[in-house]
């Protein structure tokens, strides 16, 4: 049913007149805040008007937030914007990606030319990272892309494992890339990131979005963090204008709005906790323990052999879910399901139990 690359595209079905229940887009399930809305109906009276630039207001408001310089900082339309500048910057030839991941790391580096070397992850070791072997790598390759938490599994690494590789990384030169584009949602989020030791080594960049967390991903805003001669390197590339007039006025309005922050953590905590404890119950699903806003399932040993004809029969009730058979390293049998508001969570399971 999903065909493309990514989850998220329910304007065919909108368009039909279907009120859809979308669980492929891992999205926050409490929407866009307030204070974004009135951010951006303030900023329509300005769209006549170019936008700063290099979007200097923004990234003194991220700088702020994060207690970091100016320079520290790149911008991207959407954190895929900056997946792709990174192998450009940095010349890479050759990139280590880890499977099964976000597809478009391995995407980035074909187009700038670089060669993929993979490091799979097995279903038995619940898609854990080797950090040993990773780290044996550095010295092979150019760019280390890596997901955390990842997106599908859902596992991660602490902090100790990615100082480790970071540390491994600086030896040998290679740049480690830590996209924590879901760290927002993670519980405890602030003793994983490298946010912290980033700005100290010249080797690291950590991505992060404010696609999912702030639920707002028709506007496209990410941006990446990192040592000052790194982030040069990535500016150096980027043209003028990358981040439209009113991403800016939302993006600035969201990092403020501390109330939101708390209230969007609280619901995915609850909500994710009830609907992995939920699926765990469903006969035929194999579910992999999450981490942040999305839960990977299996089917197992069920008359419904695969994630696209799960949807088929979902969609008959007005729901989707994400088919993993895309992902290398996974199969048809694996799906992935955002966590949503409570209601939604209730019908999703419902509609699972019936069909399965």
């Amino acid at each position: 049913m999903m065909d493309g690359r990514h989850g998220g595209d329910i304007r065919q079905y909108l368009e039909n007149g279907k009120d859809i229940l979308d669980f492929s887009a891992s999205i926050n399930p409490l929407g866009l805040s307030a204070r974004a809305k009135a951010a951006l109906a303030k900023e329509i009276s300005r769209i006549v008007h170019y936008p700063q630039a290099r979007s200097e207001s923004l990234k003194n408001t991220l700088a702020g937030l994060h207690n970091i310089r100016y320079d520290n900082i790149a911008l991207g339309n959407g954190s895929m914007e900056l997946v792709y500048d990174i192998p450009r910057a940095f010349a890479a030839k050759k990139v280590l990606v880890i499977t099964p991941t976000f597809s478009e790391y391995e995407f980035a580096a074909k187009s700038s030319g670089a060669r993929i070397l993979f490091h799979n992850t097995s279903e038995g070791k619940d898609f854990k990272i080797d950090v040993s072997r990773v780290s044996a790598a550095a010295s092979k390759v150019d760019i280390i892309f890596i997901c955390n938490p990842n997106n599908p599994t859902g596992s991660y690494l602490t902090r100790s494992e990615c100082e480790l590789l970071a540390d491994r990384c600086a030896k040998y030169g290679a740049v480690l890339v830590l996209d924590e584009v879901f760290m927002d949602f993670v519980e405890g989020g602030d003793e994983l990131t490298m946010l912290p030791g980033t700005l100290k080594n010249k080797n690291t960049l950590v991505l992060r979005s404010m696609t999912k967390f702030f639920a707002m991903p028709g506007l496209r805003l990410g941006y990446c963090l990192g040592h000052r001669e790194l982030i040069k390197k990535i500016r150096d590339i980027q043209y003028p204008w990358n981040i439209n007039s009113m991403a800016q006025a939302a993006g600035e309005a969201v990092i403020r709005d501390r109330s939101y922050i708390t209230r969007s953590r609280s619901c995915v905590f609850s909500q994710r906790q009830f609907l992995f404890g939920e699926l765990n119950r469903i006969k035929g699903l194999k579910t992999f323990k999450p981490a942040s806003n999305f839960i990977l399932c299996k089917l197992d040993r069920c008359a419904i052999k695969s994630a696209k004809a799960l949807n088929k029969r979902l969609i008959k009730k007005r729901i989707i879910v994400r088919d993993c058979g895309n992902f290398r390293g996974l199969d048809s049998r694996f799906f992935r399901v955002a966590v949503r508001a409570r209601a939604e969570n209730i019908k999703l399971i419902a509609a699972l139990k019936e069909v399965l």
